[in-house]
């Protein structure tokens, strides 16, 4: 009742009212103010196909700003005139405005756009034709041709009065799971009801999450400290679960897995090297590898050392690493065989972690 009130008063339909909350729910999920939404149209505005059986869908790509930090009464003004505007030139094909913009094209993705609205009319409708008994099925979605979709429909069965607003959120399982969905529709259920109660508020100001979900954050998840983790670094975790499973594997890498013992004991080696150097408390060690077991023995053995770690990606270009080496003013840097020879380290001492030669002997 209260869509439909507001819906009235911004002299809008009940298709554009959820379709401007549909944009505020991705605004907010996205941090994104510029989107384009599809949205499919029938296309039977001439009289002479109304009753002709065929398929004269066309779909709509919607452009909605939220720049300006809108409210929804005034964000929904504008979805009005927006989509008043594509009706009147629905009956430019999809494929030819695809051909005019040019835009990039990638087979994993529609080239417009990557969320959808629908909203269906007549669903509940009773079809009596001769000799037949007719129901309506609801089939499942098994493929999409988006990312994410939004069916809702009004259900008028119990009469106008008493209808109801129902839909569900179809979306591609290689972006999302079943939790995350059932989230999304209880935080576009939320943002509804908030809208409506709130329609000349900001529309970036109203909380996303239901109470109920903002105390499970902030209080139940950091409300009791772990007395176990309160005065623990990195490394003594590690050692603490090394005591816990020392046989079960720690890290895999290609054809290489290595235990938790096996990976503390390397790690433990390499500290003992770098403490024979003086390296510890106050110190910074530079870590310069390739993803690989070599990086994590080398970020144990610095903190395990009680010096700090100073990461740099071997992929930076020569004169960005010569920076981050001056600006970080290392002791010693730890690097791969393959890689020490392309860094600009001036005249600072390198330990090649996957060299046995600097390694300590004492485990």
């Amino acid at each position: 009742a209260r869509l439909k009130s507001i819906s009235q008063a911004a002299s809008a339909t009940l298709y554009t009212t959820l379709l401007t909350a549909f944009a505020i729910f991705l605004a907010r999920y996205s941090q994104q103010d510029d989107l384009v939404i599809g949205s499919p149209v029938a296309n039977r505005e001439r009289q002479e196909v109304e009753s002709l059986i065929g398929f004269f869908v066309n779909t709509m790509a919607l452009r909605i700003r939220l720049e300006n930090k809108p409210t929804f009464r005034s964000l929904l003004a504008d979805v009005q005139r927006l989509v008043l505007d594509a009706v009147g030139n629905v009956n430019l094909p999809f494929e030819q405005l695809v051909e005019a913009l040019q835009p990039d094209r990638h087979l994993h993705f529609n080239p417009l756009f990557q969320t959808m609205f629908v909203w269906q009319t007549g669903i509940n409708e009773s079809l009596a034709l001769p000799g037949l008994t007719i129901e309506w099925l609801d089939l499942p979605i098994n493929t999409l041709p988006v990312d994410l979709l939004l069916v809702m429909s009004e259900d008028e069965s119990a009469g106008e009065a008493a209808s109801t607003i129902g839909g569900r959120l179809c979306y591609s399982t290689d972006l999302f799971d079943a939790d995350t969905a059932k989230r999304m529709t209880e935080h576009f259920h939320h943002l509804l009801n908030l809208l409506v109660m709130a329609p000349d508020v900001s529309v970036h100001t109203l909380p996303l999450l239901p109470a109920y979900e903002q105390h499970r954050l902030l209080v139940d998840w950091n409300g009791v400290p772990n007395p176990g983790f309160a005065f623990a670094c990195l490394h003594q975790l590690f050692e603490a679960q090394v005591i816990r499973t020392p046989q079960a594997v720690a890290l895999c890498c290609a054809d290489q897995n290595m235990s938790y013992a096996e990976l503390n004991q390397q790690a433990n080696r390499l500290a003992h090297a770098l403490k024979a150097q003086a390296i510890g408390v106050g110190y910074r060690v530079a870590i310069c590898v390739e993803r690989s077991p070599e990086m994590l023995v080398a970020i144990l053995a610095v903190l395990k050392s009680g010096a700090a770690y100073v990461p740099m990606d071997p992929d930076y270009p020569t004169e960005r690493l010569a920076y981050l080496f001056d600006d970080a003013q290392a002791t010693l840097l730890l690097t791969q065989s393959h890689l020490a020879g392309q860094l600009p380290t001036g005249n600072l001492p390198v330990y090649l972690v996957d060299q046995t030669a600097h390694y300590a002997d004492q485990p």
